[in-house]
């Protein structure tokens, strides 16, 4: 971040735990910032300060509006703050000389705003729910590596359109082993898993390709949380380049293309009116879906690519990782912190996956708090998060029956 103590942002937005995973992002950036949660405290607090930037819903920019609009006279120091507004689809209606922000919102995402940079996601260019690719590559063989077999089912399914050969496995250790059965084009390698974590896993990996003299396999980082210098720290342990959690797929689009030049054949014509038929039918029937108490189906539709079949086999999955993921919680937070931080931090990107974004946010903190081995938050907080996955776990189950006559 640059010059971080000179951007004092303004959070506003009432749904408090989107809200709390701005700031825990903005206080790790070193980066000033007040947060409130209802209309009189913005008001009275928008033309106290001076802000660099306001953070806000989409949902509340017409309520914002007319405090925003007023002349620079009535704001602190004569200067209208910048507004970015945080966005659930990409689809939202264009408003002029205004930055739209993602929900999850990444850190990097937030780093790009405040330093002024282009941000593809945050500008939605190629939205995740287009689902639009221009080449697929039948030819190319990839290893994906993720501790959590909900992701393993996402990311399967974000990259069955490009009709590539995929194999998975859940530990480092197997991807090594794998690696030295098997000629990959690709592998996506999942950086915080417990035992052997991504960065031990591609130095091992690494190691075996010198003294085997076989060519070196690009490998991804797949990251959910990154953050600026991310880049550079994973290309210093071996990694090619990453990819960060939950997969926007114009960013897959993108590293496949990069990393898999010679592989890749154009869609032609037909074929890509053909898919465009079938996603029309298959967006009619996403509009018959039951809800699920606790997530944005629509959103976890999108986040795994925009398929409704897909969705639900990831769902089959994710109440069984919830369940066995609790006792750990439970078991670790008091013995094993670190072990405790790995598996609260799989749990929040495989519920952001499905659309639970709750109990994502509540991941997070109790992530951030495991990080700084704050005990006394864990202690009052993690009863409430085991409950909200317990709940969620019980209305997936009930769920995936009734999803069967759909």
């Amino acid at each position: 971040m640059e010059e971080p103590e000179k951007k004092k942002v303004l959070v506003y937005e009432s749904r408090v735990n989107y809200a709390n995973s701005v700031c825990w992002s903005l206080e790790n950036m070193k980066v000033p910032y007040t947060m409130v949660t209802n209309q009189n405290e913005f008001a009275s607090s928008l033309y106290r300060e001076e802000w660099f930037y306001v953070f806000s819903g989409y949902g509340l920019y017409e309520k914002i509006k007319p405090l925003m609009q007023q002349g620079e006279a009535v704001f602190c120091g004569g200067k209208k703050p910048h507004l970015a507004l945080m966005i659930d689809w990409g689809n939202e209606a264009y408003i002029p000389n205004t930055r739209f922000v993602s929900i999850p919102v990444q850190s990097l995402s937030i780093a790009n705003t405040l330093n002024g940079k282009a941000d593809r996601q945050d500008n939605f260019e190629g939205s995740i729910k287009s689902g639009t690719i221009r080449r697929t590559f039948p030819n190319a063989r990839l290893l994906v590596v993720d501790d959590i077999i909900t992701n393993l089912k996402v990311t399967d399914g974000l990259l069955s359109p490009y009709k590539v050969k995929i194999d998975s496995c859940l530990s480092g250790t197997e991807a090594i082993e794998l690696v030295k059965r098997n000629n990959y084009d690709l592998i996506f390698m999942d950086h915080m898993m417990p035992e052997m974590d991504g960065i031990e896993a591609t130095a091992s990996i690494r190691a075996w390709e010198k003294d085997s003299t076989r060519q070196q396999t690009p490998i991804i980082a797949l990251t959910a949380n990154a953050v600026v210098g991310m880049k550079e720290m994973f290309i210093e342990n071996g990694f090619n380049d990453y990819l960060s959690k939950p997969i926007d797929v114009s960013k897959l689009d993108e590293i496949l293309d990069r990393w898999l030049p010679e592989k890749g054949e154009i869609i032609n014509k037909k074929e890509e009116i053909k898919n465009n038929m079938e996603q029309r039918i298959e967006n009619k029937e996403q509009n018959q879906i039951l809800a699920i108490p606790g997530i944005d189906m629509q959103k976890g539709i999108a986040m795994t690519g925009g398929k409704l079949d897909v969705y639900k086999n990831v769902l089959s999955f994710i109440y069984k990782d919830i369940e066995e993921r609790l006792p750990l919680l439970q078991k670790t937070y008091e013995t094993d912190l670190p072990l405790f931080t790995i598996n609260v931090h799989a749990l929040k990107s495989a519920c952001a996956n499905i659309g639970a974004m709750d109990a994502s946010a509540r991941a997070l903190a109790l992530e951030t708090a495991g990080k700084d081995a704050d005990m006394a938050f864990i202690r009052e907080n993690l009863p409430i998060f085991i409950q909200q996955l317990t709940e969620l776990s019980k209305n997936i189950r009930a769920f995936i029956p009734a999803s069967d006559s759909l």
